[in-house]
Order: structure tokens, then sequence, then C-alpha cells
């Protein structure tokens, strides 16, 4: 499990893709996402709004529009990432489990965490 891309949120964590991920889960299941993993390091370093995760307790998600191309350039990238404190490190580090693009900026159930601006 190779790792293709490795940045930091805007609160300093470190987040990774591994390449399976990518491949084999983002671009296999969502033809809307080019094959571009800078993509994704754009909406985890400067997201428009990030949301707790519904289902998982580590979980966060990271919204950002106008980064998808045509006819999705309207809708949110949502990056979604899990979080967990490994052995070697005490900091908690993201792993990112898919990316699609989302009409809307939450799933229910999610709840809000940080938001650019009072808009949304």
């Amino acid at each position: 499990m190779a790792e293709i891309l490795r940045c930091q949120d805007r609160w300093g964590r470190m987040v990774i893709l591994h390449d399976d991920t990518w491949y084999e889960k983002i671009l296999m299941d969502h033809a809307e996402v080019p094959d571009n993993p800078s993509m994704v390091e754009e909406v985890i370093q400067d997201p428009d709004r990030q949301n707790f995760d519904a289902l998982s307790p580590n979980g966060e998600n990271f919204y950002r529009r106008r980064v998808l191309q045509h006819p999705y350039d309207m809708d949110y990238l949502k990056v979604v990432v899990r979080f967990a404190v490994t052995e070697s490190s005490s900091e908690a580090i993201g792993t990112v489990v898919s990316a699609y693009s989302s009409v809307h900026y939450r799933k229910a159930g999610e709840r809000h965490k940080w938001s650019r601006s009072t808009q949304y």
C-alpha cells in the first residue's frame, strides 16, 4: 500500500491517501473525479466546510466547491477521512477512505465542525 499523497489539514494533522484507495475505490466508483490527487489535497488543506462523520466516531468529511470539472463544478468535492492514533505517533493521522461529488455539504447525521463563513 503505497502513499500517493501526504498533506496536512488546516489544523496541522497529517492525512494520507493510499494508491489502492485512489485507484481501486475513488477512481473506479466515482467517474466524476479526474485522476488528479492534488484536488483531494486542495480540499483537505483548504476546505469550505468540515463536518464530523455521521457513522464513524473517528471520521471527518471535508467539502470544497468548484474543484471538479463541468458539469460537477457547482457540486462539492467531499473527501472522507478517518483519523487514528498510531503506535509510532501520539498524534492522530488521517487516512482518506473516499472522495466524490456531493450536491450538499452534509449528509443526514453529520455534525458541523468548521466552515469558511457563516453562509453555510
